[in-house]
């Protein structure tokens, strides 16, 4: 499959080209540390999040801020999970890289959100995409919470600039383009606990012109030769999956993640013959999760992807996981 310990299903290796099989990777990289606080300071509510892990730099053994912000009553400052994004309906996995179909991207942002009442709160913000972008993201989420806390429901968009300033070679000169492009995104996502023990969820987003906020996803954008104008990638992408207690030490997840690129608009036709853009991604997992006493979780994964490219390559992926994990 991909060439790391962690989840690349985008980047697997092509059929007859296969380069990496038969690999033992371990590492202690992902250890991470949080502290939250919040208190009462003169009638105002103040809060904040500092998290690091250890999976920074080039060679992945240096510390990497993951969230770090203060609130302010209803404010947010600082760098978190993007508000397009709704890590609480996507499926269990023991990969780090985290499941297909789905988003982690932390940025930085301002964001306000409230309750509209007990069971609905609405957010907005201003988060960084991608460098070149002159101005910020604008995302926004609408969580709504029901049947009695055993359901939770969430929709969410993303509008995002698309800019190029790649440099050609046309006629003997060097041209430089400048162009950019307004991206979009929508997304729905809920999760229901049907009994105590099974509960499922489900998330769909569709995108286009974007390349930051959901994982594995193709290149936002490629830039037509003859007259600078940017085509946008677009695609979909869902998770779907459910959780099992099986008993109260032993919890299992079976799940599936998938993309689908739009195979018929100008991305798609330029981008024919780049094997590292796809044209559909498709991933299944399944994990045990065992935890003989609560802060120590023993966990046991296989994961299967598949990835097609727009002239038809295929590759394949095959990856147990293995995890032990002390929480404190």
């Amino acid at each position: 499959g991909g060439d790391g310990i962690f989840n690349r299903i985008n980047k697997v290796d092509l059929e007859n080209n296969e380069k990496n099989s038969d690999r033992f990777y371990s590492t202690a990289t992902v250890t991470r540390f949080g502290l939250d606080f919040k208190a009462p300071v003169q009638g105002a509510d103040v809060g904040g999040k500092l998290e690091v892990d250890f999976r920074g730099g080039s060679s992945n053994d240096t510390i990497r801020i993951r969230h770090a912000y203060v609130t302010y009553n209803d404010w947010l400052f600082g760098q978190t999970t993007s508000t397009f994004l709704a890590t609480d309906v996507q499926p269990e996995m023991l990969d780090f890289n985290s499941p297909l179909g789905i988003g982690t991207y932390r940025t930085p942002m301002v964001r306000y959100s409230t309750k509209l009442n007990p069971t609905t709160t609405y957010a907005v913000a201003l988060e960084k995409g991608n460098d070149d972008n002159r101005a910020p993201a604008l995302t926004t989420k609408l969580k709504y919470d029901f049947a009695e806390g055993k359901g939770t429901t969430s929709a969410r968009t993303l509008l995002t600039e698309a800019r190029s300033k790649e440099s050609f070679a046309n006629d003997d000169k060097q041209l430089s383009a400048n162009e950019s492009a307004l991206g979009w995104g929508v997304a729905i996502g809920a999760k229901y606990k049907f009994t105590d023990s099974l509960q499922a969820m489900i998330d769909y987003s569709h995108v286009k012109g974007d390349s930051k906020f959901l994982l594995y996803t193709n290149n936002a954008f490629n830039v037509n030769p003859n007259n600078f104008d940017l085509n946008l990638n677009e695609f979909d992408a869902v998770t779907v999956g459910t959780t099992y207690q099986i008993t109260p030490k032993v919890r299992s997840t079976l799940a599936y993640g998938a993309m689908f690129a739009n195979d018929s608009n100008d991305f798609a036709q330029q981008a024919f013959a780049d094997t590292a853009q796809n044209k559909t991604l498709q991933q299944g997992w399944w994990n045990v999760m065992y935890s003989p006493v609560s802060p120590i979780t023993f966990g046991l994964e296989y994961v299967y992807g598949e990835r097609k490219t727009f002239n038809g390559q295929k590759g394949k992926d095959n990856r147990v996981g293995a995890m032990a994990r002390y929480n404190f």
